[in-house]
């Protein structure tokens, strides 16, 4: 059973949300997926995430915040 874990990192400043989820992207397996909750939309981690070979999708929730659903290939 695959869960998903999520981070919570509302409240963080910048860039301490990006360094965090790289971080945890790191530490992922290949296949595997987690979720970040942010502040705003996390625009200038989709490129390093593309660099990591991640794929991302996110989606803006009905408090202003974002979740972002993140897997490592």
């Amino acid at each position: 059973m695959n869960t998903t874990t999520t981070l919570d990192l509302r409240g963080l400043e910048p860039p301490e949300p990006m360094l965090r989820i790289l971080e945890r992207l790191e530490a992922t397996a290949p296949g595997s997926s987690f979720r970040a909750c942010t502040d705003r939309q996390p625009i200038h981690l989709f490129p390093e995430l593309a660099a990591r070979r991640a794929t991302h999708a996110s989606y803006l929730m009905p408090d202003g915040s974002w979740i972002t659903d993140i897997t490592r290939e």
